[in-house]
C-alpha cells in the first residue's frame, strides 16, 4: 500500500514538475525574443484561443514530465538488474525522452522554421542533468567504497 502511495506521489510530482519546467522554458524563450509567447504562433493560430493553447501546452508539458520520470525508473531498473553498461542505459533513457520531446514538439509546432535550436536545447538540458546525476552517483560510490575499505582495514587489524 505504501509503495502504491509513493508511486502516486511520484506520478503527481512528475506531472507538476513537467508543467513547471515547460513554463520556465517558455518564459526563458520569451525573455530571449523580448515578447511573452507561452506557445508558438503556429500552434496558437490552430487553437480557438490563447487559453485553449496554453491549457493544451501544459497538458503536453505534464505528459513529458511523466514520461521523463518513468524513463528514469527504466534507467534505474536496468542498472539494478543485469549489468548493462552506462552507455546502453543512457541511450535507452535518451531515446525515450527524445521521442516524447519530438512528438510533443511536433504537436505544439516547436519546429516550424527552426529545427536545430529546440533539439540543441533539449540535448543541452538532458546532458546537463545527466552530468549532474553522474557526479552525484560517483560521489556516493566513492563514499561507500571508502567506508568498505575502512571496514576491511579494521577487520585486518
Amino acid at each position: 500500500m505504501k509503495k502504491n502511495m509513493n508511486q502516486i506521489g511520484n506520478f503527481i510530482a512528475s506531472f507538476f514538475i513537467g508543467i513547471g519546467i515547460g513554463n520556465v522554458i517558455s518564459i526563458f524563450i520569451s525573455l530571449l525574443i523580448g515578447k511573452y509567447t507561452p506557445v508558438t504562433p503556429y500552434f496558437l493560430m490552430q487553437q480557438g484561443s490563447l487559453l485553449e493553447a496554453v491549457i493544451k501546452a501544459n497538458i503536453c508539458y505534464a505528459i513529458i514530465g511523466i514520461i521523463c520520470n518513468n524513463s528514469s525508473v527504466v534507467y534505474r531498473s536496468f542498472k539494478n538488474g543485469k549489468n548493462h553498461n552506462l552507455f546502453l542505459r543512457t541511450l535507452l533513457n535518451l531515446s525515450i525522452n527524445f521521442g516524447a520531446f519530438l512528438l510533443v514538439g511536433i504537436y505544439l509546432k516547436w519546429f516550424k522554421g527552426d529545427v536545430i535550436s529546440p533539439i540543441i536545447l533539449f540535448l543541452l538540458i538532458y546532458f546537463s542533468i545527466w552530468i549532474f546525476n553522474y557526479i552525484k552517483e560517483k560521489r556516493q560510490i566513492d563514499y561507500i567504497n571508502k567506508k568498505l575499505k575502512n571496514k576491511v582495514d579494521n577487520i585486518d587489524e
